[in-house]
């Protein structure tokens, strides 16, 4: 990662870190070098990170990182009071984001927290841009499936969560999205065992 990869990478860190509150524990989804958790660790009670591209799995204090995708059978019937997702929407496949969806539902506690960040459409002109000029380097295009911002919100509150917060950061590249799962469960809440075996997961 070049410099500006990394303050990208920080400015998205910080904006999520803010709404972690003491004694909290959360899952990383998507977590890449594991920075948020490292950043976080002092205010957490746990913190577990979860990406593919994790070449060992290891264990830190208060905070571990998993090697796979999400849903993982490794998370099965584990709970936490947060979940980040930063910048990992737009590389979901489209036809699994609602099983992605609901399984973020499922492992949340009652009134637990979803933190989300999600490019604008303009993005990738600019980090196009950025990388021809050498300023960026870890962007995979070709990783991106054609998600939009603004179908954000919908497939979050249809599996049952509620937007308590949205706004624009990153002079207006980035959004930024809380939602919050009730305190009261879903009653029709999908079955994560029926996820594991799904084809359509099986390309995250």
């Amino acid at each position: 990662m070049k410099p500006l990869d990394r303050l990208i990478q920080k400015i998205r860190i910080t904006k999520a870190a803010r709404y972690v509150e003491e004694g909290e524990s959360v899952l990383d989804i998507g977590c890449f070098d594991g920075n948020l958790l490292k950043q976080i660790q002092s205010v957490i009670s746990e913190g577990v990170g979860i990406d593919p591209s994790i070449k060992s799995e290891t264990t830190n204090q208060n905070y571990s990182y998993i090697s796979d995708r999400f849903p993982s059978s490794k998370l099965l019937n584990r709970k936490f009071d947060v979940i980040t997702l930063l910048a990992v929407l737009e590389h979901i496949p489209l036809d699994a984001q609602n099983d992605f969806a609901a399984a973020c539902y499922q492992h949340l506690n009652p009134n637990g927290k979803l933190i989300i960040t999600v490019p604008s459409p303009q993005v990738d002109v600019v980090l196009n841009l950025l990388m021809s000029v050498g300023l960026v380097d870890c962007i995979k295009f070709e990783e991106h499936y054609g998600f939009e911002q603004k179908q954000t919100i919908p497939l979050f509150t249809r599996h049952g969560f509620i937007l308590t917060k949205h706004e624009k950061f990153e002079l207006g590249l980035n959004n930024f999205y809380l939602f919050q799962k009730p305190k009261k469960p879903k009653d029709h809440c999908v079955n994560l065992e029926d996820t594991f075996s799904n084809p359509k997961l099986a390309k995250l």
